[in-house]
């Protein structure tokens, strides 16, 4: 029984998302050209000019590697067999180490020495993990072979380890002919339903747990309501059966831990189902009962937050100071004191509001300090107070340039576009490369077209290298390793840890680069594409990517949204069809140009139905049209400012503004106008496509 061939053991394992091979000359050029055919289906020159060139090379494991894949898929499992063996001779640290030993086992497989092929799976299964490698083929195999051996009782053990390690994995079900599903123990269904809880495959999670025996200890029957109901909330849309189940959890508890945990979701889910008196109720119920609770700052937040979000400030403000005074160091406390002053703007109490910001105003980061400064000057301008009004927007422009709210203070002040000094010229190119062994072997399989694999040699090796080249010298080597290789996430999360000092000043010749990994222009000729030649768009989707995934092409949310612009399923297929991509399927949105494509359809789409109010069109991509389509109906003539400020979902909310700073700062960087602000909002929303 092979339920999957062995072609079928991809391809893609070692060169996936990878780029064209560069000309060049050397050894590097000859690996370059093995890849090339590899990729043509050419496999025996593909293993010649491996074996040719492995000596030669700063990476002989990888030439190993790449021979022993030519040779397998030539049909020479013998000989393929010996050259994944000899990738840890080539270098004993190799990065394929694991993968080669898995890709032997299949070579024994292939063989028909099943009773070794399985020793090496399981051999290979005890080395380091590696994502690279399908450990469900392992596991499936020999299951197979026990069963084939007539050992039922391990294959079905067998079967359960490759459900619970890999149960997005299609080997993992429906069960093989001779392992049909029967009852699991307690402890099984629940190591299971852990499994599927954490692949976000609630449903099944859901499925195992309904026909679970009654579990044996306490300690377990907290666990199985509880998953059950964390799966439902996660679901959405269940929230209040959800509840039930968590509130069930907490009744059953066997440790205060445990039931403070459930109790907190519970009351969540109660919020989530629009049951916020219900909700509020329960959060200060909770943090009552456990003064000292894991959770007690994150209930009083939100059952001021509630309060607030109800319009009822007076029953708000008691709790909302209780965080800050209670919990100075919770993640929360931030956003507690900003809706202390909120709630004073909100009541007209111009000199309350302008005490309560004043905590915050000379916070560096611009969410929580320019976000200080804008509102103190709306206060002062309020009150009557010009010339404070427009000191506080001077101190906005000067202390968080290319914010969101720095946008807004420009509107305040004057009319006409926002004048900056022009960012210094983009560097042209990386500087030499020093001769160090991580960047040489690194630049030999960009070069070569095998950015994946220089990617991931990069991030095993990144702590030393810097520990080896501290500052920012030392960074930004490293940096230019990683956009050789085509990786602009690892730069852009290594320059928000280490850089956020350079990024909230206006980029210098000093942070000109650090700024160009920051906000790289990622697949900007596919958004190019995708937005018909409207540069304005198709740098609005350079900001909704770097926001959304942070240009990674595999990212995957808890809502399943997917790929560089996290685009749902749902919202892709209507996109997808509009633009006639007959062969399209969800597990496409991974793919750049896919996904790239039906994601600028669809914003663009946004961008017509909300006449190009950038905000606004960032709202409904992450809330929904509805959702704005609501807000802009209660909005009563409320200027742009006040409506983002108050827009009901946290995550929204903070988008919104995160994806303005982008445009703002993409703009800039290529010499462009900052986007325009009008802080008279226009609540019309047109007719038409998109409706998600």
């Amino acid at each position: 029984m092979d339920r999957m061939p062995s072609r079928l053991l991809a391809l893609t394992l070692l060169l996936a998302l990878t780029g064209p091979a560069r000309a060049g000359q050397g050894p590097g050029a000859a690996l370059g050209k093995a890849v090339a055919d590899y990729r043509q289906g050419r496999f025996a020159d593909c293993a010649s000019l491996a074996a040719s060139a492995r000596d030669q090379l700063a990476n002989p494991d990888v030439a190993a590697f790449l021979e022993g894949q030519c040779l397998f898929y030539a049909g020479q499992p013998e000989q393929a067999l010996a050259r994944f063996a000899a990738v840890p001779a080539a270098r004993p640290d190799s990065r394929l180490a694991t993968l080669a030993a898995a890709r032997r086992a299949d070579c024994l497989w292939e063989l028909g020495r099943a009773p070794e092929a399985a020793e090496a799976y399981q051999a290979a299964a005890a080395l380091p993990p590696d994502p690279r490698v399908d450990g469900a083929v392992g596991l499936a195999r020999r299951a197979e072979l026990a069963l084939s051996l007539g050992h039922e009782g391990e294959a079905r053990a067998l079967w359960l380890e490759l459900r619970r390690r890999h149960p997005e994995h299609p080997l993992a079900s429906p069960a093989p002919p001779g392992l049909e599903e029967r009852p699991l123990t307690p402890e099984g269904s629940l190591a299971l339903a852990r499994a599927l809880f954490a692949a976000r495959r609630w449903e099944e999670a859901l499925r195992v747990l309904d026909v679970s025996p009654d579990p044996r200890t306490p300690e377990a029957r907290w666990e199985m309501a509880f998953l059950s109901g964390r799966s439902l909330f996660d679901m959405r849309g269940h929230y209040l059966e959800a509840h039930r189940l968590l509130r069930s959890a907490r009744e059953h508890a066997p440790q205060p831990a445990l039931e403070e945990e459930a109790w907190f979701w519970s009351s969540r889910a109660l919020s989530r189902a629009d049951l916020d008196d219900a909700a509020i109720r329960s959060h200060l119920d909770m943090a009552a009962r456990f003064p000292r609770g894991r959770f007690r700052d994150q209930a009083l937040y939100y059952a001021g937050w509630l309060e607030q979000n109800e319009g009822r400030c007076e029953r708000a403000l008691p709790l909302l100071e209780r965080v800050v005074r209670e919990h100075p160091r919770s993640r929360f406390a931030d956003d507690a004191g900003w809706f202390q002053a909120w709630c004073r703007l909100g009541a007209g109490d111009w000199a309350a509001a302008r005490r309560a910001l004043a905590p915050q105003r000379d916070r560096a980061e611009w969410q929580v300090g320019a976000r200080a400064l804008y509102w103190t000057g709306v206060a002062a301008a309020a009150a009557g107070e010009p010339a404070a009004a427009r000191e506080s927007f001077a101190r906005v422009l000067s202390a968080h340039p290319l914010t969101w709210y720095a946008l807004l203070a420009h509107a305040w002040l004057r009319p006409g576009p926002l004048e900056l000094p022009p960012p210094p010229p983009a560097p042209t190119g990386p500087p030499p490369p020093r001769d160090e062994e991580l960047l040489v072997r690194a630049r030999e399989l960009s070069g070569a077209g095998l950015g994946a694999l220089a990617s991931d040699l990069l991030r095993a090796g990144e702590k030393d290298f810097l520990a080896r080249h501290p500052g920012r010298p030392g960074l930004l080597l490293l940096l230019d390793a990683y956009e050789e290789a085509g990786d602009a996430n690892r730069p852009w999360m290594l320059t928000g840890a280490r850089e956020g000092a350079a990024l909230r000043a206006l980029p210098g010749p000093a942070t000109r680069r650090v700024w160009a990994h920051a906000y790289p222009a990622f697949a900007r000729e596919l958004l190019e594409r995708g937005a018909g030649g409207d540069q304005e768009l198709a740098r609005m989707l350079q900001a909704v990517m770097r926001s959304e995934s942070g240009f990674d092409p595999l990212a995957r949310s808890i809502a399943d949204a997917r790929g560089l612009l996290q685009m749902i399923p749902p919202t892709a297929a209507p996109a997808a069809a509009a633009l006639g991509l007959a062969d399209y399927e969800p597990a496409r949105l991974f793919e750049p140009e896919v996904n790239t494509a039906v994601a600028a359809w669809h914003i663009g789409a946004l961008a017509v139905k909300f006449k190009r109010q950038w905000p606004l069109v960032a709202a409904a991509y992450n809330g929904g049209v509805p959702a704005v389509a609501r807000w802009l109906a209660a909005s009563r003539g409320q200027g742009l400012d006040w409506f983002v400020e108050g827009i009901p979902y946290a995550e929204t909310r903070a988008y919104v503004k995160g994806v303005m700073t982008g445009l703002a700062r993409y703009a800039y960087l290529e010499g462009r106008p900052l986007p325009r602000i009008d802080l008279t909002l226009d609540p019309q929303v047109l007719p038409g496509p998109p409706a998600q």
